[in-house]
């Protein structure tokens, strides 16, 4: 039989595919003897062990230990057993748990879970999570944001107060962990064993801004960057009363989260007693939250908002600073005009439509 060039040249690669198989050079390994892979370490064997010396602190004495962003994305993080510690997580995890340190100062950026405080004294914490559990800790401060109410169980003498922080990347990180910056009841504390002296709430007229440690790298960059003093905004606490007996109501798109907190930063050096006393991010504005804010004649105002996420805050001030809270608005207004406000007195249906807790988004 006759083969043109191109059967040829075909027959030639099915050939060489056989030969790659093995179907033509195949060897007799019959009477070889397998090989001992006693002791075989695998890739993943190494990767398990450096995750746990990379995600666990213990038995440190007088050391600054620096986790920076990137470095922990979402893995859940032990410390135990430390003392006269500096302890930053400057990234977000799943859980932390901290149990038998003593005379440590600590930061963990977003928890998207549990933070468990356990048999710990002397401490100081900034943290934000989900969920904060503490057991047997005594003398103690955190300045905390929680989206759900902190639970305390044979706690003594631990001060909280609102979470005041911030660095480049935090506010990603918030996202990261759906955690929302303006969901925080740091001061809603449900105490299992309902004792005079288990917390107290830390006043804002108390300073902290030298609460921790100064991390100057981390500092340099927040000042360079002109980022506001906190990503979370300083609330008064709904467990104090308000201080003043009326107050004003702002709305920001969802769009407009930066600005929010950048108002909630500049309030306090602008007005001198004006506190915000609640902040609540909204899942989605609802008719009723329309008529209660806008009332019926004002339906261009409630269309443009109305299905649509926004964050809210309560301003509540003296009468003699309603100006100075006017002015402030009105600078935000004028480069964002979607932005809301109600000047006090707001009325209370239109506060207590806003900040029901079952209108809000607690992802």
């Amino acid at each position: 039989t006759t083969f043109s060039k191109k059967e040829n040249k075909i027959s030639s690669k099915i050939a060489l595919n056989f030969v790659d198989m093995g179907c033509f050079q195949s060897k007799d390994h019959s009477n070889q003897a397998p090989k001992p892979e006693e002791g075989k370490v695998y890739s993943w064997d190494k990767k398990d062990r450096a995750q746990a010396k990379d995600y666990k602190l213990s038995g440190l004495k007088g050391e600054t230990i620096v986790k920076k962003p990137g470095l922990l994305n979402g893995r859940q993080f032990v410390i135990e057993e430390c003392q006269d510690c500096n302890i930053y997580l400057l990234d977000w995890t799943e859980t932390v748990s901290v149990d038998e340190c003593k005379n440590c100062n600590f930061f963990f950026g977003p928890v998207s879970g549990s933070l468990f405080l356990r048999d710990s004294s002397n401490c100081k914490w900034i943290a934000a999570c989900q969920q904060l559990r503490t057991r047997n800790v005594s003398d103690s401060e955190i300045l905390l944001h929680c989206t759900t109410k902190p639970s305390l169980e044979t706690t003594k003498n631990l001060r909280i107060g609102c979470f005041r922080y911030n660095y480049s990347e935090l506010f990603d990180q918030f996202e990261i962990a759906k955690l929302s910056p303006f969901n925080n009841d740091w001061s809603s504390v449900f105490d299992f064993n309902n004792s005079s002296d288990s917390y107290e709430l830390i006043p804002l007229s108390d300073q902290m801004s030298s609460f921790l440690p100064p991390l100057l790298d981390v500092d340099k960059e927040t000042e360079e960057s002109n980022l506001p003093d906190s990503v979370v905004p300083k609330t008064y606490g709904v467990r104090n009363e308000k201080p003043f007996g009326s107050s004003g109501f702002l709305l920001f798109p969802k769009s407009s989260a930066k600005e929010a907190i950048q108002f909630s930063n500049d309030l306090y050096s602008k007005v001198a007693e004006g506190v915000i006393y609640q902040s609540r991010e909204i899942r989605q504005i609802s008719k009723k939250h329309t008529l209660d804010l806008f009332g019926e004649e004002n339906k261009s105002l409630s269309a443009a908002y109305l299905y649509k996420s926004a964050i809210v805050m309560e301003v509540n001030l003296p009468e003699h600073e309603y100006s100075l809270l006017d002015s402030l608005v009105q600078s935000i207004q004028s480069k964002n005009p979607s932005i809301h406000f109600s000047p006090p007195p707001v009325s209370s249906a239109v506060i207590e439509s806003f900040f029901t807790k079952d209108e809000l988004s607690f992802s």
